[in-house]
């Protein structure tokens, strides 16, 4: 036994070719399959990556005022009941959304 036997030769002496073959094919079949779940895998997780920066985005851009108008108060009311709005937006909307997403990547 001092002699290196490769394991192709030790296959060989316990396998028939055709039981060779079958394995090679088998084995063969199943790296494809996985390198094929491979794929699907990294595209699914772009497709994730590609959700959660438009998602990032989108909450950075709200314009929380778009839909507010405040004709009957002065302008300092107006910039008062904005901040405190802006406020309650980062902190209650804003941030948690933010935070959901760096859990995300």
């Amino acid at each position: 036994m001092g002699e290196k036997t490769s394991m192709f030769e030790l296959l060989k002496e316990r396998l028939t070719e055709e039981e060779i073959i079958k394995i090679t094919c088998d084995y063969d079949l199943k790296f494809c399959e996985l390198e094929e779940e491979n794929k699907q895998l990294k595209s699914q997780l772009q497709q994730k990556g590609n959700i959660i920066k438009e998602a990032r985005e989108k909450v950075n851009n709200f314009d929380v005022f778009k839909e507010f108008t405040f004709p009957l108060m002065k302008r300092w009311e107006e910039e008062q009941v904005k901040s405190s709005i802006d406020y309650e937006w980062r902190k209650s909307i804003k941030q948690p959304i933010l935070e959901i997403l760096d859990k995300g990547e």
